[in-house]
């Protein structure tokens, strides 16, 4: 009964979790069209997000190296991750990025798994893999053969794939220098807030936050750097402890049909049938390559913590 409500209590902090990093795309889309600059949800994201997280960013060894580590990771997953994918949505739509990204993640990490960790591709992952890359240009063509407001949106997708290779990047990178997940996304959010700070003091445009109304600030700051940033990280930590790295893997799977859903109901946006197609494929892909067994020819490695 005990392991029973553990598995439970599992299951309702990786929902959590998923459900945030879903929302999160679609949110920001939100912010940028209620009037807020991507320079301004930055500022938000990663201000926010140290402020909370500060005490955690010198716990454990603050040696040179690993500082050095740290900078490495935000110049990955940190501000110019953020500066990639939140400047798409300028151009593309939010479910494009909320599955683009973790599509392009994924083939980022199998690839270079296979042929830098050594880590043998099995038949079930090549076919996710060429599913998720047909998903993608699918959605490549659905966007050129869509509505005149679409007609920029292959930048918005190239950012997005430049997101996602930023991120399958730093998951490389951590899996080679691991650290424990609350303390990198502390010096993530910290190195990202002081290169951001220093960059706003010198060549920083104005920004419009006294003109903005509180509620679309408000909303900013919880989800861009309190939800996303601190409370999605610990639920799904909590979530992976208890369930194992399997079963919260198949949760993170559905963070694109999330992301999909939410942009219809709350932003409107429907893809067209070329759109539909590939963002199903990308969604399969996903799936079947996370499903699959491994053979790794390296030594297990600490988990990470997945995208803000």
């Amino acid at each position: 009964m005990q392991q029973t409500s553990e598995i439970r209590k599992g299951v309702l902090f990786g929902l959590i979790s998923i459900m945030i990093w879903g929302s999160w795309p679609v949110v920001t889309a939100l912010g940028m069209k209620q009037g807020m600059t991507p320079y301004e949800l930055l500022l938000l994201r990663f201000s926010v997000a140290s402020v909370i997280l500060l005490p955690f960013a010198f716990r454990g060894n603050n040696s040179l190296k690993e500082w050095v580590t740290s900078l490495l990771f935000a110049c990955t997953a940190g501000v110019t991750y953020s500066v990639a994918s939140i400047n798409g949505f300028t151009y593309a739509p939010a479910n494009h990025g909320g599955v683009i990204i973790p599509g392009t993640v994924m083939l980022f990490t199998l690839t270079v798994s296979h042929f830098w960790l050594k880590e043998r591709l099995t038949k079930q992952r090549v076919l996710g893999a060429a599913i998720i890359a047909a998903g993608l240009l699918c959605l490549s063509i659905g966007a050129s053969t869509g509505a005149a407001h679409k007609a920029n949106s292959w930048i918005g997708d190239c950012l997005f794939v430049l997101a996602g290779l930023l991120w399958g990047t730093y998951t490389t990178l951590i899996k080679r220098w691991p650290m424990p997940p609350l303390t990198v996304a502390a010096r993530i959010a910290f190195v990202s807030c002081a290169l951001m700070g220093t960059y706003h003091v010198f060549w920083g445009p104005e920004t419009h936050f006294l003109a903005m109304p509180v509620e679309t600030i408000a909303l900013q700051v919880l989800w861009q750097g309190v939800f996303s940033a601190v409370v999605a990280i610990i639920f799904f930590n909590k979530a992976v402890a208890i369930l194992g790295s399997g079963r919260t893997s198949v949760l993170n799977a559905s963070v694109p049909a999330i992301v999909v859903v939410l942009a219809v109901i709350i932003l409107g946006e429907i893809p067209n049938q070329i759109e539909q197609l590939g963002l199903l494929a990308i969604i399969s892909g996903i799936v079947i390559a996370i499903m699959a067994k491994t053979a790794p020819l390296a030594p297990p490695v600490k988990e990470c913590p997945k995208p803000l």
